[in-house]
């Protein structure tokens, strides 16, 4: 399969899913230019997140990073909603019991 045909027929760069309808890219790009940002204040963190989501999550800074606490539980859905959010711009969850929190870290000034 070279180029944008198949047998003759055109080949399609995307397509959707028939179950969920999500656009699934089939050309091969890089996509990662896509993804938000790595957030560099405090305001950018809460833009990462909906209204309804801000209200259960509690937002802090450290000098290292930017930390997201639920402060309710939050459910399957909810909690892998917010996962992929930091995930995208490069962060994790820390699991710790009741200290469990995903955290941001800030890009490190290079010297």
């Amino acid at each position: 399969m070279s180029g944008p045909y198949f047998r003759g027929r055109p080949f399609p760069r995307r397509i959707s899913c028939p179950r969920c309808g999500n656009l699934i890219d089939l050309s091969g790009e890089d996509f990662s230019k896509l993804a938000p940002k790595k957030p560099t204040s405090l305001e950018e963190v809460k833009a990462l997140f909906s209204e309804g989501e801000l209200q259960y999550l509690e937002i802090g800074e450290t000098s290292k990073a930017y930390t997201v606490k639920p402060k309710i539980y939050l459910g399957r859905k909810a909690f892998v909603a917010i996962s992929d959010v930091v995930k995208l711009v490069g962060g994790h969850y820390f699991s710790a019991g009741r200290m469990s929190k995903f955290i941001i870290p800030k890009e490190q000034a290079v010297e």
